[in-house]
């Protein structure tokens, strides 16, 4: 490889790199975002509790239902 091809594989590896990047923040902050209201949704005393999604969620784990 001369130095020009060198430097066009070294620019294309660091796009790459960087598109790589923000695709992890894209999905960190879509994944935390989730989180966040799963747990609004989901933990009794919250704001917008859905029963019936608690129920299903705890018979998934495997716990038994009071």
């Amino acid at each position: 490889m001369n130095e020009i091809e060198l430097k066009q594989a070294k620019k294309q590896a660091d796009r790459k790199a960087l598109k790589f990047i923000v695709a992890l923040f894209i999905l960190y902050i879509l994944f935390s975002q989730g989180n966040l209201f799963m747990n609004s949704v989901m933990s009794p005393g919250s704001r917008f509790i859905m029963p019936l999604l608690l129920i299903i969620s705890i018979t998934f784990k495997g716990l038994k239902l009071p």
